[in-house]
């Protein structure tokens, strides 16, 4: 019988990786290496992995042309790629897709991964709804001030993946550099040197973006800067994301990336 493993709707950047990781354990399960050498059975025969994704192209934030490149690695590790394609509905037995043309189609699986966020916490619409002026995006954001803070309330600050700022993406950078500029205001603050009126306006610096496309391929861009391939996966394979753990620890994580280590079995052994 064959097995219709799962299927990855994304508009974001986790997909790709959530993908690229299913081909890669099944690649290695049987390695010396692996985390439980042969117990990640799961065969090609036996599996199809689709991402699904409703833009016209595969990691839109990072332009067409390394789109493009994050395309056919997915493709040549087996998994099968459908743009302007938007979740509808999903049930136990499967899923409704809409095509770009507005025909509907389902996709019966066993095994479905939603990795394109979701709605924010119920608290912005609470805050909204006290705040006179205040509005929510549609996931549910709060639309802040320019100083991150809610309207007529200017020590209501608003951060992370809560806030609605244009041209500030909810990942963690966002969060960080807002958290940052809220504690600093609230400093001044604390010792009366803060006039909310001549507050400078919260400013983002955007330090880049990477995503892991296969277990040693990386897409990244900073500012107009395009890479991709393995040497870009040596140079970001320890930190995360812009902004990871500090250089003393680096090499750590980077060594440990590269080295089998022992894992315990799920059957005790090691």
């Amino acid at each position: 019988m064959r097995v219709l493993l799962g299927e990855v709707m994304a508009i974001d950047l986790k997909g790709k990786t959530v993908t690229s990781k299913l081909m890669d354990m099944e690649r290695s399960s049987n390695s010396p290496s692996a985390p439980w050498p042969g117990h990640f059975t799961i065969t090609p025969s036996e599996c199809r992995v689709i991402l699904l994704d409703a833009a016209p192209s595969v990691l839109p934030p990072m332009g067409p042309k390394l789109g493009l490149k994050a395309q056919h690695k997915l493709e040549k590790m087996d998994v099968e790629v459908q743009l302007n394609a938007m979740v509808t509905a999903v049930d136990y037995q499967g899923i409704t897709v809409k095509d770009n043309d507005g025909t509907q189609r389902r996709i019966e699986c066993a095994r479905k991964v939603w990795a394109a966020g979701v709605q924010a916490s119920r608290l912005g619409k609470m805050i909204a709804e006290q705040s006179e002026g205040t509005e929510v995006d549609r996931a549910g954001r709060v639309i802040v001030e320019p100083d991150l803070t809610v309207k007529g309330h200017p020590y209501v600050f608003v951060i992370g993946d809560l806030m609605s700022v244009p041209g500030v993406p909810g990942m963690a950078q966002g969060a960080i550099q807002g958290a940052r500029y809220a504690t600093t205001i609230i400093k001044h603050a604390v010792k009366s040197h803060d006039d909310p009126a001549s507050r400078k306006p919260f400013q983002y610096f955007n330090k880049g973006s990477m995503t892991l496309i296969s277990h040693y391929s990386v897409v990244a861009k900073i500012g107009n800067l395009e890479f991709a391939g393995f040497i870009v996966w040596l140079a970001v394979a320890a930190p995360d994301m812009p902004g990871g753990p500090p250089q003393s620890h680096r090499r750590h994580v980077l060594l440990g990336a590269r080295l089998p280590r022992p894992h315990s079995r799920p059957d005790g052994h090691h």
